[in-house]
């Protein structure tokens, strides 16, 4: 009782190593400012300093406009400290991964690997999450989804999807048997990838679905007709995916007024509100948004016509 109240600064707080060369000086700005941080040194960690997804949005969006550099938001789950993270942006700048999906969360270890697999979101940060719980000799691996990036297109079927994130899985282990899960989606995209391996002889000693159903009509199908008005009308578009996403604590009239923008698909205008209504960071544009937006309706759509 005696004990100040714990804070991120004085519970995580570490020998300050100033930041150096442009990258990181620039990306520590951006974090300090971010997250109300008075200073942030190379060993800094960006979801210890109060970091989540949403503001790693924000953070990329605006490094973007600084650097003119776009970088995958899964950069920042594989590499979270300042120094890596600048480090990763700057090997970006000169190169492009022949497996952009694919994030090693934890690639060491004397165990065959585990390859987790994206929900609807398309990210990856649940894996980095889990990664704590699981034995330190499991190698981790995660598959994100295509789509977030300018001029990439989202994959639009499951099988593709699970094909593509193959082409990875097998690039670090050629052969089986192996172990693969997914949370949510990614549960049946993991089953997809399982039974694509089966197909040419491979084997799969674990195949984990986390959270998964087996028919996605009524959970995507029910976002639809609240928008729509038709229960018997299967869709689901990016106003959709924008009143899914919205967090519980949203207001009734902010949400009833969203709904009718939804139906005029004025999606533009939803993410304004949104804004303004503090549920999306001013910071993030609405072409990021909209990118977001559309992986989740691509995934979505490879949910709803997938058949098992």
């Amino acid at each position: 009782n005696a004990l100040s109240a714990p804070s991120a600064t004085n519970t995580l707080a570490r020998p300050y190593d100033a930041p150096q060369g442009k990258t990181e000086m620039t990306v520590a700005a951006v974090w300090g400012e971010l997250m109300g941080v008075e200073r942030v040194g190379r060993g800094d960690h960006f979801f210890e300093l109060g970091g989540h997804s949403l503001l790693a949005v924000e953070l990329l969006s605006r490094l973007q406009r600084v650097l003119g550099v776009e970088v995958a938001l899964r950069e920042l789950f594989i590499h979270p400290t300042l120094d890596q993270f600048a480090l990763a942006i700057d090997m970006h700048a000169q190169a492009d991964s022949s497996y952009p999906n694919l994030a090693p969360i934890r690639p060491n270890g004397c165990r065959r690997p585990l390859f987790l697999i994206h929900p609807i979101e398309g990210e990856i940060g649940y894996a980095r999450s889990m990664a704590r719980w699981i034995n330190v000799d499991q190698p981790i691996y995660a598959l994100a989804a295509t789509g977030f990036l300018k001029g990439k297109v989202p994959l639009r079927t499951v099988p593709a999807m699970a094909a593509r994130y193959l082409e990875a899985i097998c690039h670090v282990q050629p052969h089986g048997p192996y172990q693969i899960a997914g949370w949510s989606a990614g549960g049946t995209i993991a089953y997809e990838i399982a039974t694509q391996l089966l197909a040419v002889g491979e084997a799969v000693e674990f195949l984990g679905l986390i959270d998964t159903t087996s028919d996605y009509t009524t959970i995507l199908g029910g976002a639809s007709s609240e928008v729509v008005g038709a229960a018997d009308v299967v869709s689901f578009g990016e106003a959709d995916a924008l009143l899914a996403w919205l967090p519980p604590t949203t207001t009734v009239h902010l949400r009833d007024e969203l709904k009718v923008l939804a139906l005029a698909g004025e999606v533009d205008t939803m993410l304004e509100r949104c804004q303004a209504a503090g549920l999306i960071p001013s910071g993030v544009d609405a072409i990021a948004m909209r990118r977001h937006l559309g992986v989740r309706v691509a995934t979505a759509e490879a949910l709803l016509t997938y058949r098992l």
